[in-house]
């Protein structure tokens, strides 16, 4: 479950006399042609060249670079979390309960839980991707017997408070977390999770001292699974996805890009361009790649904002907000 931290951008202080310190890093965790792969089989597409993902990821790291002028950006790879996760999760013999549906292929179960928003944008509390509340599937994991001691996965943890909350609902439940094993840590998310559960032993694939932010890949491109911060309400006593399942992604005039992914205010507009020219270049890839079919939003496993209209072309709607926001 990725939480973004946000970092008001601003310059470095100078100093004649002593070295100028590191810029903190700007990390993004690629993951779309995991994902995408993961969608065309369960939708019956063939998907483009894997050329074009890396054209894609190289183009995002030098506008990223030219946004951020002085810092690295961090592009890490697919395979290197894939195999650092399940890396860490086979050499124990706790089983594993994964918050990452990415990158964790050895999880014996699932945690369904993501921060949300509403309809508006504004922040809700941690809910269920599925629509059974956090309480409940931790109640299932315990009510199914075998082990009470589990290692517990997730992608990225930056502060580290949601991963805190989870590890205390699964003792209200009887169950123990041994290990908790992320993709990429945060120093101040690892030292919250110590500080609340000091017994819990913490592991990651990539450790940051800091970063300026780190953001997932799939959260700058529309119509990828897990695009964006998914759109919810409050329900039946819970925080529950609207249906079908919409998220917002990183960029106008879907989400946020200075709040959630530090992109400095006067490159809003300039990035969502991007974003948006990138999301067209990789989905017209995808139909030339299926010359008999056109991605429509009930293709998708998440449709970005408020577009709902089952039949409506994916790269129509996208290449319409491009005009408007071009214009």
């Amino acid at each position: 479950m990725t939480q973004t931290k946000h970092t008001t951008p601003g310059a470095e202080p100078r100093d004649t006399h002593t070295p100028k310190p590191a810029l903190t890093p700007y990390v993004v965790s690629a993951d779309i042609h995991l994902l995408l792969k993961q969608w065309a089989e369960k939708r019956g597409f063939n998907l483009p060249p894997l050329h074009l993902f890396f054209e894609l990821r190289n183009q995002m790291t030098a506008e990223l670079a030219a946004i951020f002028p002085g810092r690295s950006v961090d592009m890490i790879t697919e395979e290197e979390l894939v195999a650092g996760i399940n890396q860490l999760t086979q050499g124990h013999n706790d089983p594993v309960v994964s918050l990452d549906r990415t990158y964790a292929t050895a999880a014996a179960q699932t945690l369904e839980a993501t921060r949300m928003i509403d309809t508006t944008l504004n922040s809700l509390d941690i809910g269920s991707r599925t629509g059974e509340c956090l309480e409940d599937q931790v109640a299932r994991i315990a009510q199914a017997g075998g082990s009470t001691i589990f290692q517990l996965v997730d992608d990225v943890i930056f502060y580290g408070e949601s991963m805190v909350h989870l590890i205390g609902l699964m003792k209200k439940a009887g169950l123990r977390v041994s290990r908790i094993i992320a993709g990429i840590m945060i120093a101040e998310g690892q030292r919250a999770i110590h500080a609340a559960h000091p017994e819990v032993e913490i592991c990651a694939t990539r450790t940051y001292p800091a970063v300026l932010d780190e953001i997932c890949e799939r959260d700058f491109y529309a119509g990828v699974p897990f695009s964006g911060r998914l759109i919810g309400e409050r329900r039946n006593g819970g925080v529950l996805p609207l249906h079908p399942e919409r998220g917002a992604p990183y960029f106008l005039p879907f989400g946020k890009p200075y709040e959630w992914a530090t992109i400095p205010k006067e490159m809003e507009k300039y990035w969502s361009v991007f974003c948006l020219t990138q999301s067209i270049t990789l989905w017209k890839a995808v139909e030339a790649a299926n010359p008999d079919r056109i991605v429509v939003l009930s293709d998708l496993d998440r449709v970005p904002g408020p577009h709902n209209t089952p039949t409506r072309s994916l790269v129509g709607i996208l290449e319409g907000e491009l005009r408007k926001l071009s214009s």
